[in-house]
């Protein structure tokens, strides 16, 4: 797995295996074992929306921040360019500057970019990502965490858990069960091991669409969500 994580070092066994090292024959003949799995999240790569209430916040805090700051050089060119309209009324254009007055005032610079900013045209990374419907692109989603699971053969059945690893003699309890770990870079693609039928990219939404539902109520208990 070309991925650089950080997590517990069980866990970075887990994922880095992706597939239980163990024959799956225990399972088969119906054999409890204890497993630790890896819930491998890749956070947010940008910011997400803002909601009406924090979009509202904002707004206050941005009126603030305005009413209690000094003014800017723009601002204040502003001023000047109104002060010496006024004097160039009266006739007595002798006390300016005018080849000083004569430069682009503020006003028209606030127009040229207005001018500018009307030819700009936002797009929605949806639109502009092809990789945002690929469950199996860790690219999709960007303003969301993601979640990799992995669609493994446990016995005659296969099933979407997280990817996992089988207790060996020897480990104490403290280094199985569930460990989190993130993305911190990507460059390369996942290699499924030999028992790993898919993998996919799921958002904690679609978690619910692939997990049975007393495996996504055990998860649910440690998965902080995004919302």
């Amino acid at each position: 797995m070309a991925f650089v994580l950080r997590g517990s070092a069980r866990a970075l066994q887990a994922a880095a295996h992706h597939i239980t090292p163990r024959s799956m024959s225990s399972v088969a003949a119906g054999k409890w074992q204890i497993v630790g799995s890896a819930c491998i999240t890749r956070p947010p790569v940008v910011c997400p929306p803002m909601t009406p209430l924090e979009q509202q916040y904002s707004e206050m805090i941005t009126a603030i921040e305005e009413e209690n700051s000094l003014k800017s050089d723009h601002e204040i060119r502003a001023e000047q360019d109104r002060i010496n309209l006024e004097i160039m009324k009266t006739g007595e254009a002798d006390e300016l500057d005018l080849e000083e007055a004569s430069k682009q005032t503020a006003i028209e610079f606030e127009d040229s970019c207005l001018e500018e900013l009307k030819s700009f045209k936002t797009t929605h990374l949806d639109k502009v990502n092809p990789e945002v419907k690929d469950v199996k692109s860790i690219n999709r989603a960007l303003e969301r965490s993601l979640v990799l699971v992995v669609k493994q053969k446990l016995g005659t059945s296969e099933e979407w858990v997280f990817p996992h690893t089988p207790w060996q003699p020897g480990e104490t309890l403290r280094q199985v069960f569930f460990y989190k770990c993130q993305v911190r870079n990507k460059d390369g693609p996942i290699t499924p091991g030999t028992n790993i039928v898919d993998h996919q990219w799921l958002t904690q939404d679609e978690l619910d669409t692939r997990f049975k539902q007393s495996y996504a109520k055990s998860i649910s208990k440690f998965l902080v969500s995004d919302r």
